[in-house]
């Protein structure tokens, strides 16, 4: 589940909004699929604003600490798949020309969704009891 980048760029919430949000999402799931195990993946970083990041950071350290004993929810960040060895944002993996401040990194583009697929796949082999490719 990727969720939650929305809330903090154009709807404006705060962290702990957005942290009661996932968790509702999460819980909803939790009891609608009572066997279903869930992948949490943490807020991406952007290049929106500074406030905006720092929101993003609060969030995935939430959800870091809410989900780590969870048996059922996985939480894994993998942000930093999409920054250099600098540690600054590589915005040619983003895109989303429908938003108004196109330009500024929020949704990956096909080649980001690719690698993020690389970097979630050991353990979605692991929730499903599968060996990693």
């Amino acid at each position: 589940m990727l969720i939650g980048t929305n809330d903090t760029a154009g709807a404006g919430r705060t962290a702990a909004q957005t942290q009661a949000g996932i968790d509702a999402v999460v819980d909803d799931l939790e009891r609608r699929l009572p066997t279903t195990k869930i992948l949490l993946l943490g807020l991406l970083p952007s290049a929106i604003t500074a406030a905006k990041s720092a929101t993003d950071m609060a969030v995935n350290a939430y959800l870091a600490d809410r989900y780590a004993a969870d048996p059922r929810v996985a939480y894994r960040d993998i942000g930093a798949i999409f920054r250099r060895p600098d540690g600054t944002l590589d915005e040619t993996l983003f895109y989303d020309p429908r938003l108004p401040q196109h330009g500024k990194p929020l949704h990956p583009d096909t080649h980001g969704q690719r690698m993020m697929a690389e970097a979630i796949e050991p353990t979605l082999a692991n929730l499903l009891g599968e060996e990693p490719l």
